[in-house]
């Protein structure tokens, strides 16, 4: 149904835009979401998912409906999320539609540890039509699976992944496009860093390993004032722009057996350097003893040996506490990758209250609104 207001405030009176199949309006709730200025998605609750086209909206136009996929969904589902995404030569519409089914339909690879009969599944489901062509084809279809439902569920267009948080793990298990192999990356031992440097308030001293049976007549080192390069045995080991500017004059370097030591004096005494070169992450800075010592004496007076004794004062009355104030939810955000199905991001929500989502604009994931003491935070 449409409905306006017209400038005196009051409403015009309701207008039948689109009317569902009778068949399929008695079989569950209905459920639209709206992906762009001219789409709306809507699921009948059970059988049936419509792709709508709605012109002028404002004007109260008829809604047409361009396709009609039947979901085949023994239980209740629901659209939790929708976009639209136009392309060139074609346009495509990403919608999730959630169920909860037994769990006898997943593999036998896929088991939680919960023991559960039914399971919350997301139907990632890809619709796709050419731009002047408005006939709908089903492009793909992705399904994921977690034994708790989600509190939300969104598809991040940006990296066509999907981004979920529940209480627990979502795990992608169907792809109508064919799983990928996830290939087991061995663990390898770090690799030592190329280099390692100590800084004081006056220079910094550089340390590099060298190789067996090296002479000192194969190495060479260039010092600018704000450029160095140091090679071994022909070799190009380290080049850039340096992250201040050294006195050429009282820089140098020592071969001390099997290690290198580069001393470059600092032209501004005192200034300590984020980095020694410049975007170059091949080394690791060490702290000097002396520097952390005297730190800790500057900040000596802040400090105390003797541990504060425990208050019997409650900061707060516990009586003023109602049921909603009390959260035990241990809430996880994941982003899934579509095409790899396997999870890029996890981050535990630190224990703070679910409270809503909301969609701001159609370009972007809905914001998320937690709990944060007595305030709401929207985070998006």
């Amino acid at each position: 149904m449409w409905n306006s207001m017209g400038q005196d405030g009051r409403l015009a009176g309701p207008k039948s835009v689109w009317e569902i199949p009778v068949d399929s309006y008695m079989l569950g709730n209905v459920t639209i979401c709206f992906p762009g200025a001219e789409w709306a998605i809507l699921c009948d609750g059970k059988e049936h998912l419509h792709v709508l086209y709605t012109p002028s909206r404002a004007a109260g136009e008829p809604w047409l409906c361009y396709h009609s996929l039947n979901l085949g969904k023994n239980n209740s589902c629901y659209i939790l999320h929708a976009i639209h995404r136009s392309m060139p030569g074609s346009q495509q519409i990403d919608c999730i539609v959630s169920s909860v089914e037994d769990k006898s339909c997943l593999p036998e690879d896929v088991t939680f540890s919960q023991k559960s009969t039914f399971i919350a599944v997301l139907e990632w489901i890809s619709l796709r039509c050419a731009q002047n062509i408005q006939v709908w084809t089903k492009k793909r279809t992705r399904k994921l699976a977690s034994p708790s439902f989600p509190e939300y569920a969104a598809i991040d267009s940006v990296g066509d992944a999907i981004c979920v948080i529940s209480q627990g793990h979502f795990v992608m298990f169907y792809d109508s496009n064919g799983l990928s192999k996830a290939q087991k990356v061995e663990e390898q031992d770090p690799k030592p860093p190329l280099y390692t440097y100590i800084q004081t308030p006056e220079d910094i001293t550089v340390y590099f390993r060298l190789p067996q049976h090296i002479k000192k007549t194969d190495i060479q080192i260039k010092f600018l004032p704000l450029h160095i390069e140091v090679s071994l045995q022909g070799k190009c080991v380290l080049s850039g722009q340096l992250g201040n500017y050294i006195d050429t004059g009282k820089s140098t370097w020592i071969m001390d057996g099997e290690k290198l030591e580069v001393i470059l004096s600092k032209s501004e005494t005192g200034l300590m350097w984020q980095e020694l070169v410049k975007g170059n992450i091949q080394g690791e800075e060490l702290m000097d003893p002396a520097l952390i010592n005297e730190i800790h004496s500057r900040l000596a007076h802040l400090t105390s040996e003797t541990e504060a004794a425990p208050s019997d004062k409650v900061p707060f009355n516990l009586a003023q506490l109602e049921e909603c104030d009390l959260s035990n939810e241990p809430l996880t955000f994941q982003r899934i990758d579509g095409n790899q199905h396997c999870e890029t991001h996890r981050v535990h929500m630190g224990g703070h209250q679910w409270l809503f989502s909301q969609q701001i604009c159609p370009e972007s994931l809905p914001a998320v609104c937690l709990r944060h003491d007595v305030d709401g935070i929207l985070w998006q």
